[in-house]
């Protein structure tokens, strides 16, 4: 969270992976990139109700932290005598036009 124009650490300790199951935050991942996967998660959604969707990206708050981070990584970089490059990496949502452009637009 951004507190009086510094960044601050809240809501820790920050929630641990599965311990038994390492392997499986990879599996579901990899499976989320399937449309069969991602289909099924939608008609579910939308048959019994699921989470809604992330709209953090038109939360002027949530830009306002990222501004922020990607501030203090400019500077470990700077201090580090080396430079910044962040790079985003498109998914298939990318190609076209969607909500998420307002990311995009600030980011550049």
């Amino acid at each position: 969270m951004v507190n009086h124009g510094e960044l601050k650490t809240a809501n820790v300790p920050v929630p641990r992976g599965r311990v038994l199951t390492p392997g499986m935050d990879r599996l579901e991942v990899a499976s989320d990139r399937l449309n069969c996967v991602r289909l099924g998660k939608e008609v579910g959604n939308r048959l019994f109700g699921g989470s809604p969707p992330d709209r953090s990206y038109a939360d002027p708050d949530v830009r306002e932290l990222a501004a922020y981070v990607i501030a203090d990584l400019k500077i470990l970089s700077d201090r580090a005598g080396s430079v910044l490059l962040l790079v985003h990496l498109p998914v298939d949502t990318d190609f076209g036009p969607s909500d998420a452009d307002l990311w995009r637009e600030f980011l550049i």
